[in-house]
């Protein structure tokens, strides 16, 4: 009779530790999702304020130099990265699109290799096929095709932007001139403008400064879990356009890429402050 007693016991105790498992694993989840998604939102803020701190430590570079810096390349570690014979007299960089130059900007917290990771990277990535380089903050300068007011590399050039004058950049970021980079927003954007997509900046930037967000941590490579969608990819592909707009998780058209950029005016507005321009 006992022992019944005891075995009874036992049992409602193994039951109520069954249900009381059950409840904290409940609460756990009910946590632990609010605070991933905390995470994301954050990680989604310091990457926004980075991109930011690039725009400006671009702006006073130029303030500074008369010119933006070239673009990192993939093995420059950091550095801005000239064509061979190039030089800041010249402007002609190595890459027109690449990687935020943190080293020759003075940025802080950049990762063994000296470039700028944002807040999902992994700043202790030491190889290029770290799977945390997409991670990096990247980086694009205009070119402009036959130079502009017969000025090659206006942007790169020391007092490239003086020679060029500012009438004439302007006119060139403008229609019909409209040979600057391009930002657009939702829609079809093709290789040199935003086609039917919706012009934020159509062939009017003269910098673009971008993330690729979490799932950049997967580059360019297509059916993987989290992998781009066309839009993220427009912003790997390298030429001349980029798609800035609101994030989405929707299967297909997922977009988590923080895009900003520069226009003549914000520069002209800087370089005149510093004596640069006209």
């Amino acid at each position: 009779m006992l022992s019944a007693r005891r075995h009874r016991a036992r049992g409602f105790s193994l039951i109520e530790l069954a249900i009381g498992l059950t409840v904290v694993a409940i609460l756990l989840v009910a946590t632990l999702v609010p605070l991933a998604k905390q995470l994301e939102q954050r990680r989604t803020s310091d990457t926004a304020r980075q991109i930011v701190e690039v725009r400006e430590a671009l702006l006073a570079f130029a303030m500074a130099n008369g010119r933006l810096p070239c673009p990192a390349s993939a093995t420059s570690n950091g550095a801005e990265s000239f064509a061979v014979g190039g030089s800041a007299a010249n402007g002609q960089c190595s890459d027109w699109v690449g990687f935020v130059p943190g080293v020759t900007l003075g940025l802080s917290g950049l990762d063994a290799r000296g470039y700028v990771p944002d807040a999902w990277g992994d700043p202790s990535a030491t190889v290029a096929t770290d799977p945390n380089a997409f991670n990096r903050l990247r980086y694009a300068v205009s070119d402009p095709v036959g130079g502009i007011n017969a000025i090659n590399e206006p942007f790169t050039r020391t007092d490239g932007m003086r020679q060029a004058t500012m009438p004439s950049i302007a006119a060139a970021s403008n229609p019909p001139g409209n040979v600057l980079l391009a930002v657009c927003g939702t829609g079809a954007a093709g290789p040199t403008g935003c086609n039917a997509a919706v012009p934020l900046a159509n062939r009017g930037a003269v910098a673009v400064v971008w993330s690729l967000g979490a799932n950049g941590l997967r580059g360019d490579v297509v059916g993987q879990p989290d992998s781009p969608s066309p839009d993220e990819l427009e912003n790997l592909d390298g030429d001349e356009t980029w798609i800035s707009r609101a994030f989405s998780d929707a299967v297909g058209a997922r977009f988590d890429d923080q895009v900003v950029w520069i226009a003549p005016p914000a520069l002209f507005a800087r370089m005149v402050t510093a004596g640069r321009l006209p």
